[in-house]
């Protein structure tokens, strides 16, 4: 069972650009986002964090059945969890995450699993309280 910190649902989280890649269309300043469900498991493990963003964020995905190859998806939420065990996100000022993106046509996950088949699109900073 997790025995670390966890942030409590309404909590603000700003994920920014950790120079590891980032999504073109998106602020330069980062996301933000409120914690709206956390979704721990039965390990160790450091919990998911469901977060329903304050502005949508856009993004032109690639290899899609379109004449240009590409399409235009909106994301509302998206799920982060720290890359380091040990390291929960709120432990410092800013905690490496990984962060998956929902797309609208799949239902908001509550289980550690239904959030572990969301694929990492991006490495990031989150900072809480931003």
């Amino acid at each position: 069972m997790y025995e670390g910190i966890l942030l409590a649902e309404g909590t603000k989280v700003a994920v920014e650009d950790e120079g590891e890649g980032w999504f073109p269309l998106a602020p330069a300043h980062g996301l933000r986002g409120v914690v709206i469900r956390v979704i721990t498991n039965s390990s160790a493990d450091e919990p998911f964090y469901l977060l329903r963003l304050e502005s949508p964020l856009e993004v032109q995905e690639p290899a899609q059945p379109t004449p240009s190859g590409i399409a235009l998806h909106t994301y509302t939420h998206l799920v982060v969890r720290s890359r380091w065990s040990g390291v929960a996100l709120g432990s410092a000022a800013r905690v490496s995450a990984h962060v998956r993106v929902v797309p609208e046509h799949v239902p908001l996950p509550y289980t550690s699993a239904q959030c572990e088949s969301l694929v990492p699109r991006i490495w990031a900073s989150c900072g809480v309280g931003s």
